[in-house]
């Protein structure tokens, strides 16, 4: 399943979901800077990252990433509960050229449809109850 980035629109935390979650949110236009190493929504760096609570962590992970979409940092912290929040860069990494085509390799795998077997079946879409006789 495809899964769409998008920020939500109450809590301007980033979030993914599939089309029907994220439509009510912020989905874009995103883009590159001008050097197109950095990411870009609706036409600015505007990322931070808040430091969560103890109990809020998921999988050891202590940071969430935010769009700071008032340049505000996030209504002076008052949207995060007065958190911790960073200005982040969101940076993309060129893999080299062997690296990238093994992980579409590993990708085009897991997409292909496996088949074990021979087909014995036989697919008759005639209706049982027609009793019109072929001329």
């Amino acid at each position: 399943m495809l899964n769409w980035i998008y920020v939500d629109k109450d809590n301007l935390f980033l979030t993914h979901g599939n089309r029907t979650q994220s439509i009510a949110h912020v989905v874009g236009p995103w883009d590159w800077t001008d050097d197109e190493e950095g990411v870009m929504l609706e036409g600015w760096e505007g990322f931070v990252a808040v430091e969560m609570d103890e109990d809020e962590e998921v999988d050891g992970l202590k940071w969430q990433l935010y769009y700071d979409r008032w340049d505000d940092k996030l209504g002076k912290g008052k949207k995060v509960g007065g958190r911790r929040v960073l200005p982040v860069s969101l940076e993309r990494r060129i893999l080299p050229e062997e690296l990238r085509k093994q992980q579409e390799q590993e990708a085009e795998s897991k997409m292909q449809v496996k088949s074990t077997g021979d087909l014995k079946t036989k697919l008759d879409l005639k209706d049982p109850n027609d009793s019109r006789k072929k001329r």
